[in-house]
């Protein structure tokens, strides 16, 4: 394992014809978040590597995770039948929502630049499918940059256009572009209380950690009352978590 202090990392651009993140939040209707949480980018790098869901787990453990948003098509929803595992076994008829036509670009980085080089390797001959959520989401990558450093920010950033992981008591203001705003669909901010991180439990994987994550898109968003840590790519900037 080659770690130091120095971020290393990269990004990469994902699209879908169909993605759903579910809200864990919503129980008789499935929702979703707009955008993939920690977990799924995880789940997406692991799927490449060929790793299980352990050592999925693991993976997400020792990276760091960013999103920007760039596009979503709108929002379909389907009737599915989900099997109730009572006595006797039950199907049940549950409402679910689907962002449409989405693409995300996803920044990974992490300290240990051999784990670096192992995912963007794996993300150009994958083991295994990718996919924007479950299974019907099947994925497709556009593009994937090169292994650069990756430097903190020190600056005060103005305007975010990237996911942000929500201070205590901060406020989110929407800057929109005319010009911007008119290219693509306007999702106003909203802040989701989403799975951040699993632990490995002789049961299987159960939820370690929660984060508060300020997704959208269409739009910039000025921070109050607060401020989320920034890194350049770069000159790319974006939130970790």
């Amino acid at each position: 394992m080659a770690s130091s202090s120095t971020l290393k990392g990269f990004h990469f651009t994902i699209t879908s014809d169909y993605a759903h993140f579910r809200d864990p939040l919503t129980l008789s209707f499935h929702s979703t978040l707009i955008g993939p949480p920690k977990p799924t980018i995880s789940g997406i790098l692991g799927a490449a590597i060929g790793l299980d869901e352990k050592a999925t787990i693991e993976l997400n453990h020792e990276i760091k995770t960013g999103l920007r948003i760039l596009r979503i098509g709108g929002f379909a929803k389907e009737i599915a039948l989900l099997k109730n595992l009572k006595t006797p076994p039950t199907m049940t008829p549950i409402m679910r929502r689907f962002v449409t036509t989405p693409e995300y670009q996803i920044f990974i980085a992490s300290t240990d630049s051999s784990q670096i080089e192992r995912s963007r390797s794996a993300l150009e001959g994958p083991v295994y499918p990718f996919y924007l959520g479950n299974t019907e989401c099947l994925a497709w990558i556009k593009e994937i940059s090169q292994v650069m450093d990756v430097k903190p920010v020190t600056r005060k950033i103005d305007l975010y256009d990237c996911v942000i992981p929500m201070p205590k008591g901060a406020k989110a203001t929407v800057r929109t572009d005319s010009k911007e705003s008119q290219a693509q669909v306007l999702y106003p901010p909203q802040t989701y209380r989403t799975v951040h991180s699993y632990k490995w439990t002789k049961r299987g994987r159960d939820i370690e950690s929660f984060i508060r994550l300020l997704m959208f898109t269409g739009c910039k968003v000025e921070l109050e009352k607060g401020r989320a840590d920034a890194f350049d790519y770069s000159g790319e900037i974006v939130c970790l978590y």
